[in-house]
């Protein structure tokens, strides 16, 4: 059964809002995943601002820990149009990532640009939030 975070995540477009996003991130219940292993996830979104993000900036899922992995996804962020929406996001996990635990982070960023925030109580580290944590073994 799919784990929900217990906290929302609210994205805005700019370093100034003029436009906001509620998100949720759902995980496996069990947050474990093993080398070369697929790991998958939805991250559900109800834009309740007026307009969607007009940049084509990019939705990056991060892993940190000892090491860091970063994975781009294939997300076009223009069309989280007003209301709800849910994407199936998969990243494919490379053989030689070192096992223990791994913070799991939301980035949307995009190059010679300010960075984007997400307006939420999760806890930020740089330009990127944590949003849950793996295992891998």
């Amino acid at each position: 059964k799919p784990m929900r975070l217990p906290k929302d995540i609210f994205m805005t477009a700019s370093p100034r809002p003029c436009s906001t996003a509620q998100a949720a991130l759902t995980l496996p219940a069990l947050c474990r995943a093993w080398k070369a292993s697929q790991l998958a996830f939805r991250l559900s979104v109800d834009n309740v601002g007026v307009a969607p993000l007009y940049d084509d900036a990019k939705l990056y899922i991060k892993l940190t820990g000892d090491n860091e992995y970063t994975f781009e996804t294939d997300i076009d962020l223009t069309k989280w149009l007003p209301g709800k929406r849910d994407e199936e996001i998969a990243v494919k996990l490379p053989s030689d990532i070192k096992n223990g635990k791994y913070n799991i982070c939301l980035n949307i960023s995009k190059e010679d640009f300010p960075p984007f925030y997400f307006a939420t109580d999760a806890k930020k580290v740089g330009n990127d939030f944590i949003v849950g944590e793996i295992e891998i073994r």
